[in-house]
């Protein structure tokens, strides 16, 4: 919820208070077609460790495939994880929509990329048309709220942290926050909800609406409020800090080295976020409860309720994430939607916001003659 809420500044930069993405994973991809119809694929990731390991699903090894783990410490001790998988599929094989990872208890949460290779033998020469589809994550249910209650908010401010703010603009940004959270649980809840058979009674899922915003005004702001000046005021400290250490406003390599240092204000932010979380889900479980629902409905919904708000964590994380994608074909390129050729490759790159309710499409086609 509160997942490191920073200062007023730092949160319009962030796109909104609530979502600050993982650090960056670089995810290089290599796709390669030979004109028997076989392709070679290859996958690439790097990143700072806890990012690779606690971010979206990461490379595992799997049956099928080669698998490698590298992990490199500088001389101030920052980790850097280096994964790579590859496989080879045969001629008129299934092309794998999606590559080895650790998610898999629910391997439909992860990124899917269905892949088709099509051969098309023609009188002037034998046609390749390659086309991958990475699937939309759906967000917008989600973030026209944060840009509602969290982002107009802050870009219509002058002030810069939380400490300059007058006492209603800070109530009206705890308040936000909380709406904000009550309305984000509630979308997973009618996803869940919408999933069961036979339907929910509509007055089963307007109690546990009424439920969420009650437990939601039962939220004690004046916590909130001090968790966040707390770590506006820790998060002042340390870029003070930082410039005195180099004389400028950056650390000397050009990256803050905020998130390298402890942040007890942005854990305590974390935590409490959570236990608002536990408090609506009881809430709903309250609800369920009141209308007298049956058990297996109420374990069916809470599965759901707890897909739909990993999926989302997990849309968080892929957004942040670097795609490079590179396709290189047999014969002669005839055309393609990516970014650059060279010689017969041809290069996609794309960030995961790109994924955000839309469908990312990569087309390439190439002639043998």
């Amino acid at each position: 919820m509160f997942h490191t809420m920073l200062s007023v500044q730092r949160l319009s930069a962030a796109a909104g208070v609530c979502l600050v993405l993982s650090g960056c994973v670089k995810r290089k991809e290599t796709i390669t077609v030979h004109d028997d119809g076989s392709m070679a694929l290859s996958i690439e990731m790097e990143g700072d460790r806890a990012d690779v390991e606690t971010g979206a699903p990461t490379l595992v090894k799997a049956d099928g495939w080669e698998f490698s783990h590298k992990l490199e410490i500088d001389k101030d001790g920052k980790e850097t994880l280096k994964l790579s998988a590859s496989s080879t599929i045969a001629a008129g094989q299934p092309i794998p929509d999606a590559y080895p990872t650790n998610d898999k208890d629910q391997p439909t949460l992860a990124v899917r990329h269905p892949t088709t290779l099509t051969v098309d033998r023609r009188a002037d020469g034998t046609y390749y048309h390659f086309r991958r589809v990475y699937h939309a994550r759906r967000w917008a249910n989600v973030n026209y709220w944060r840009h509602k209650l969290i982002e107009e908010p802050l870009e219509r401010s002058d002030e810069k942290s939380v400490e300059e703010m007058s006492d209603e603009k800070k109530q009206e940004l705890v308040q936000n926050l909380i709406q904000f959270e009550a309305l984000k649980q509630l979308s997973f809840a009618r996803t869940a909800a919408d999933a069961l058979q036979p339907p929910l009674p509509q007055d089963v899922w307007l109690a546990a609406c009424q439920a969420v915003r009650d437990a939601a005004d039962a939220i004690d702001k004046k916590e909130l409020l001090a968790r966040l000046e707390r770590e506006d005021e820790d998060h002042a400290k340390t870029g003070a800090d930082d410039a005195r250490v180099t004389g400028d406003d950056q650390p000397a390599d050009g990256e803050s080295k905020a998130a390298e240092k402890p942040d007890p204000a942005g854990e305590e932010l974390t935590r409490l976020g959570r236990q608002y979380q536990e408090k609506i889900g009881d809430a709903l479980r309250q609800a369920f409860q009141s209308k007298r629902i049956a058990q297996d409905t109420w374990d069916k919904f809470q599965k759901a309720y707890d897909t739909e708000m990993r999926r989302f964590a997990m849309t968080e994380d892929y957004g942040d994430e670097e795609w490079e994608v590179v396709v290189t074909m047999p014969g002669v390129l005839v055309g393609h939607n990516g970014d650059k050729v060279e010689g017969h490759a041809v290069t996609f790159g794309f960030e995961g916001q790109a994924l955000f309710d839309r469908d990312v499409e990569l087309l390439v086609t190439s002639v043998v003659r």
